[in-house]
């Protein structure tokens, strides 16, 4: 029977520190400096949910009280999303910092945002050409002839090659 009293036991079991479960070192999820994270999977699991909620409860909170700034919906927080507004440096999408993330690093990317209702962003995120800045230089490049053609005759693609995770294919010289 190991000894509850040590973290790490044979080397092949540690101690949770929030459960206080022994469990095998497997349980234990690998930190970046190759240590095992004192905490059990479960109890990280359970730590990111509790998070999670609190944060999305307090964002929430914030989306219903200030409404759409384009229109004044405000009737349910989840028609709701944060805009984040041009010129500022987006971290992440706010709904990704949840579970992984303080308070205070959700309210200083929520700062940068502006609440609108999914309908109005879309329209704002359409005026502004989110996303396309990409496609608009590099179809500007192919009209110019910076983009080299197979062969003889053919003509250039709308669209570049495909290069994994939607990314497109780097040009070859």
């Amino acid at each position: 029977m190991p000894n509850p009293t040590h973290a790490a036991i044979d080397g092949a079991f540690h101690k949770c520190r929030r459960c206080g479960d022994i469990k095998p070192a497997r349980c234990f999820a690998p930190s970046a400096f190759r240590r095992r994270v004192p905490m059990c999977r479960e109890c990280i699991r359970l730590d990111m949910r509790v998070r999670y909620d609190a944060n999305k409860a307090k964002a929430d909170a914030i989306k219903l009280g200030r409404g759409c700034a384009d229109c004044g919906y405000r009737t349910a927080a989840t028609a709701l999303e944060f805009d984040h507004l041009p010129g500022t440096a987006k971290v992440r999408e706010v709904s990704h910092l949840y579970g992984n993330c303080a308070w205070t690093a959700v309210a200083a990317e929520i700062a940068k945002c502006e609440v609108v209702c999914a309908n109005c962003h879309k329209i704002r995120s359409d005026k502004r050409g989110a996303g396309r800045a990409y496609w608009v230089k590099w179809r500007a490049e192919q009209e110019a002839g910076a983009v080299a053609l197979d062969g003889p005759g053919e003509l250039p693609l709308l669209l570049p090659p495909r290069h994994g995770h939607g990314r497109p294919a780097p040009v070859k010289d």
